[in-house]
């Protein structure tokens, strides 16, 4: 492991903790963030896990070039390309458009909008764990998702680097940080409903493999218990990440998996998918 990694270990191991009441005022009313329920539908909490970010003006052209929807269009229009006919040539042209930033009004660029409602029944859905149930764990849960949108604004656009739905994965372990620091009532429920959250998806696995990948095994130890990610870890992720993008890829864990494995998984998924539904129905 580098040895700058030591070097700011210490000081930065020494934070002081915060309390969800604490987390959740600072978070809900930083500048830009909307906290109502009645700016998430249904369909959009469902998706979003009941926060979203529009990305800044800044972050959209690239961050929108890295959606896979973008990345298999391009792919789509390179072979449509290589065939010579008029229909084909005109058929790549219709396609241009998916390919590019959408417009959007500027004064949209970094709005952070939260459902307090539907953060607090989509994370114990997709986590397996039993609905929050005190009034605290609700807070810390609305305050940890919100923590994760301001996150995910403040990612340089050069260092946009899709990590499953996140604009980078400096978001995981930034949101890795804020759980482990979180303390108080209310503190351990929300801390294992997201926890579990990100074992379930494969997210968690897939930020150790990338930790590994990019610093040796030993860096797992960050994401364990009651750590904390070094911000010379944060900073030197960058900058790995910058010299060479395909460690990202090389780290996801489904790509590696085996039949029986890759069958589970999307056996998991739908059963998440299903909870979530049923936890969205509850909306009100």
């Amino acid at each position: 492991m580098d040895s700058i990694v030591y070097s700011f270990f210490v000081q930065d191991m020494t934070k002081e903790a915060v309390t969800v009441d604490d987390l959740y005022r600072k978070t809900t009313t930083a500048p830009g963030v909307d906290i109502n329920p009645e700016f998430l539908s249904r369909a959009t909490a469902n998706a979003q896990g009941g926060a979203l970010i529009v990305p800044t003006k800044r972050q959209m052209p690239e961050a929108f070039a890295q959606t896979p929807t973008a990345i298999g269009v391009r792919k789509l229009r390179s072979m449509i390309d290589r065939i010579p006919h008029s229909a084909a040539r005109k058929f790549s042209k219709d396609l241009e458009p998916f390919t590019e930033a959408p417009r959007m009004r500027k004064q949209d660029g970094g709005k952070i909008l939260v459902n307090p409602e539907a953060v607090q029944k989509i994370a114990p859905a997709v986590s397996g764990a039993r609905e929050v149930v005190s009034p605290e764990a609700q807070r810390g849960l609305t305050g940890l998702a919100t923590s994760h949108e301001l996150a995910e604004r403040r990612v340089a656009p050069k260092d946009i680097r899709r990590f499953q739905s996140h604009l980078a994965p400096e978001v995981l372990l930034k949101e890795r940080n804020a759980i482990a620091r979180l303390e108080g009532p209310g503190a351990r429920e929300a801390r294992d409903i997201l926890t579990a959250l990100r074992e379930q998806t494969g997210e968690a696995q897939h930020m150790r493999n990338l930790l590994t990948r990019a610093y040796g095994p030993r860096a797992q130890q960050f994401l364990e218990g009651d750590q904390k990610v070094p911000k010379a870890i944060l900073k030197g992720l960058r900058r790995k990440l910058r010299e060479d993008p395909s460690i990202l890829e090389a780290a996801d864990p489904v790509k590696f998996m085996g039949l029986r494995d890759k069958l589970k998984f999307a056996k998991d998924s739908i059963a998440r998918t299903a909870r979530v539904s049923q936890a969205i129905k509850t909306l009100t």
